[in-house]
């Protein structure tokens, strides 16, 4: 069984899937890593960069909600990697890092805050709420959080989809996760925001694809 699931959602994504890959690969060289995509339908070029990365993946149509379920369903690593395919790892310790907060403290998830398109859009609103782009979490405590959604379990039912688990964690606000930390409250669990930062404006960029 691996240390760490990281699971990633795909759509048509081909320029960042490769580096997302490969920086995960690249600053965490010593961890247990498995990783596996859900992608929502992606022309061909997307999904041979997953295969040219060597990375499973599931091609099916879903809501952001559900593939983020199916991926956490997916996974049996004592943590759980959520993120987007334009998410790109820089510091060579950060999984040790945020493992080691989470073993230290009660926590059940580790997640940026969720400030949209940066300081000039939802930072002045303070959400407080978890950035869906990139949650860590600590797998066995969250899917104690999920619930039976008999809606979505019929309607699947009835149009001959696949069902991956009959429990979801509740994904399915507007904003995906903003009903998260009210739930994981419920449950007797909290959650660690990371603080974001934003670039300096510089001459030249100090990152490039």
């Amino acid at each position: 069984m691996s240390e760490l699931f990281v699971g990633i959602t795909t759509w048509d994504d081909a320029p960042f899937v490769r580096r997302a890959v490969a920086a995960l690969r690249r600053t965490a060289p010593d961890i247990d890593m498995r990783i596996v995509a859900w992608d929502n339908g992606s022309q061909r070029e997307t999904l041979a960069a997953l295969e040219d990365s060597g990375v499973p993946y599931y091609s099916q149509q879903y809501p952001q909600g559900d593939a983020l379920n199916a991926l956490l369903e997916l996974s049996d690593a004592p943590y759980t990697l959520l993120m987007h395919s334009d998410v790109f790892m820089l510091h060579e310790r950060w999984f040790p890092m945020l493992r080691a907060c989470m073993d230290a403290r009660e926590l059940v998830l580790i997640s940026p805050e969720d400030i949209g398109l940066g300081n000039m859009n939802r930072r002045a609103l303070g959400t407080g709420m978890p950035e869906r782009s990139f949650m860590l979490f600590d797998t066995a405590k969250i899917k104690t959080c999920r619930t039976v959604r008999w809606g979505r379990f019929l309607e699947y039912l009835v149009r001959g989809k696949k069902i991956n688990s009959f429990r979801r964690l509740d994904f399915y606000s507007n904003h995906i996760t903003h009903r998260l930390p009210a739930l994981l409250s419920a449950h007797g669990f909290t959650w660690q925001m990371l603080q974001p930062l934003s670039s300096p404006r510089e001459a030249s960029p100090w990152f490039t694809l």
